[in-house]
């Protein structure tokens, strides 16, 4: 009973989400651009335009600058997802917050981390996987990890086999020029004799895919002094055509 009295509160916003989505979208941005502004010696020498450049060549080009962009950045994504109520935002809050108990060695080397830091993260960890009125606010069936990136994995599986796919095509078309202008030269023993065994087989079965268009050059390499290449030439031959011209 207390529990139903208390869910219309508990189905806004409010408490300690609240407070933890203050901390992603304000206190987390603003703490940053103070460190960056204060944390510089060479910034109090420097004129505000300076002073920015200086900021943005740190943030872009040195990996502990895109760490501090990257990591703000997603707090405040972090925040903007919790606050439309989205299904899948407490796991994407989980996952923010275990990447930052992660990299919490590297920070600390960098100084841009603290050992309090480190110690919310897991309480807010422990917050996201108990609290009642995340349960409520995003619904007690959100998706897991594995629901959640099902779907793209489906379509970069769908992608990797169409990409597969196109290669594959673009790779027999480059197969089948070479084949024609085999034929055109008189070459074709040299594609049967192939050292490359993968490669072989390839050739033999683009050759079967021309049919009778490769009829009469293998013919002509029925007597090759190469017994691979009368092989090869007469399993092909038995494939796309009779047999009453093999000897």
């Amino acid at each position: 009973m207390t529990e139903n009295f208390n869910r219309p509160k508990l189905e806004k916003i409010g408490g300690w989400l609240s407070l933890f989505i203050f901390g992603r979208i304000i206190v987390e941005p603003t703490h940053t651009v103070y460190e960056l502004f204060t944390g510089y010696n060479e910034l109090e020498k420097s004129g505000a335009k300076e002073s920015l450049r200086l900021i943005f060549e740190f943030l872009v080009a040195t990996p502990l600058g895109l760490f501090i962009l990257l990591e703000t950045f997603f707090s405040i994504y972090v925040g903007i997802v919790l606050i439309r109520k989205y299904s899948f935002a407490p796991l994407i809050t989980k996952i923010f917050l275990t990447l930052t108990v992660l990299t919490f060695p590297y920070a600390v080397i960098h100084n841009v981390g603290s050992f309090l830091g480190f110690v919310f993260n897991i309480i807010w960890i422990l917050y996201f996987n108990s609290s009642l009125r995340v349960q409520i606010v995003y619904g007690c069936n959100s998706p897991s990890y594995g629901e959640l990136i099902s779907p793209h994995f489906y379509k970069l599986k769908t992608l990797k086999k169409s990409l597969s796919t196109t290669t594959e095509t673009f790779m027999k078309k480059g197969r089948i020029r070479k084949i024609r202008k085999s034929i055109k030269e008189g070459k074709i023993d040299k594609l049967l004799e192939e050292t490359n065994n993968s490669l072989r087989k390839l050739y033999i079965e683009d050759l079967i895919s021309l049919g009778l268009k490769a009829k009469d050059p293998l013919l002509a390499v029925l007597d090759h002094p190469n017994p691979e290449v009368r092989k090869n030439a007469s399993h092909i031959l038995e494939k796309i055509g009779p047999r009453d011209y093999l000897p």
